[in-house]
This record gives structure tokens, C-alpha cells and sequence, in this order.
């Protein structure tokens, strides 16, 4: 049977998906939007002109701290790679809530690649102290099984959590440490005689 990290080497095997920022200076990365938008899978209203797209589409980003792109391997762009989701990233210096948008493109293997790979990403990163999640009950099925990877816990379900009903609810600790435990580590090496 497999352990976690063994699933996780399955799936991420190279090349592995990676994480670039999102430049809405950058025509081409607001192409893969607008793309995004023709298709109608995206979160605006349809119908928008290119002006009115780019207004709508920087004021609604405006709202996170920080955009990526999740680039995989994909038969839809002429290099071989090209982005399959974008990721909304909200934080309070300690909390990050990660928010993936897949574009209508994406297959549910680069799905699972991509949101196994961000969140590898944040559990390893330094200046991150939770990675929590809130989920619609059609998406626990999808994230229950990313908890299969060990990327992920469970935390449990908030009734009526999200305005489409009930909100379930998970995360994993990042690598930075609390104000807590790194008072009482400088409090017990003081205290250590010389």
C-alpha cells in the first residue's frame, strides 16, 4: 500500500506542476483569462467588451493578496505547458486561504496535479502558519481524497457555513511558528545553564 508521500511522488512526477504570478500588465496572461471568459466558465457577467472585461476582471482581483497561475502540461498551448488554474490567495500573515479557479481546459488529473502541488507549496513555506480550506459539500468528495496525498486534514462541517448551504472545512499546518511556541523555545534555552 501506498503511504502518502509515495502518492504523492505518483502524481507529481516531472515535470511537476509550478506556480508563477499572475501580471494583469501582461497581455498574454489576460488572454488566458479572457480565454477563460469565452467559454463561460468564468465568475463575470457575459457579453463584456475588452475594456469592460479587463475593468470588471482587476477590480474582482483586487480583493486577494495574490494571484498565480498553476502551469502543467497541456495539449491546449504550442509549448506543451501552459497554465490550467488560477489561484486566489487571501492571508492575514498567519492564515492562507487558497482559492483555485480551473479553467475549463484543465482535466481532473491537472486538477488533482495542481491543487496537490499548490499545496505542497504552502506547508513547506516558511512565512506560512495554516493552510485552511472552506469547501462546498459538492466539491468533499474531490478534497477528501486530496487529503490522500498528506497534503490536507479534515477539520469538519459548518452547517449553513457558505450561501449554497453546508461548508466543510480543512487544513494543514505551514512551517512557520507561532508567537507561542517560539516565546516559550527562547524561554526554556534561557533558562539552560552556561
Amino acid at each position: 500500500m501506498l503511504t502518502s508521500k509515495g502518492r504523492r511522488e505518483r502524481l507529481l512526477k516531472s515535470p511537476r506542476p509550478r506556480l508563477r504570478r499572475f501580471d494583469a500588465q501582461n497581455l498574454r496572461d489576460l488572454g488566458i483569462v479572457w480565454a477563460e471568459y469565452s467559454t463561460g466558465n468564468f465568475y463575470l457577467p457575459a457579453g463584456l467588451s475588452n475594456d469592460e472585461f479587463v475593468d470588471q476582471l482587476l477590480s474582482m482581483l483586487a480583493i486577494w493578496d495574490s494571484l498565480w497561475f498553476v502551469e502543467d502540461a497541456s495539449t491546449q498551448f504550442s509549448s506543451g505547458t501552459g497554465p490550467v488554474a488560477l489561484v486566489s490567495i487571501r492571508s492575514d500573515g498567519w492564515r492562507i486561504e487558497p482559492h483555485m479557479h480551473h479553467f475549463s481546459w484543465s482535466t481532473t488529473r491537472q486538477k488533482l496535479r495542481s491543487v496537490i502541488a499548490l499545496l505542497q507549496m504552502l506547508r513547506h513555506d516558511k512565512n506560512v502558519g495554516v493552510v485552511f480550506c472552506v469547501v462546498e459539500e459538492r466539491l468533499k468528495h474531490f478534497f477528501d481524497h486530496v487529503c490522500q496525498y498528506g497534503v490536507l486534514f479534515p477539520k469538519g462541517r459548518l452547517l449553513q457555513g457558505l450561501p449554497t448551504g453546508t461548508a466543510f472545512m480543512y487544513s494543514i499546518k505551514g512551517k512557520r511558528t507561532c508567537l507561542r511556541h517560539s516565546e516559550q523555545s527562547e524561554q526554556a534555552s534561557a533558562s539552560l545553564p552556561d
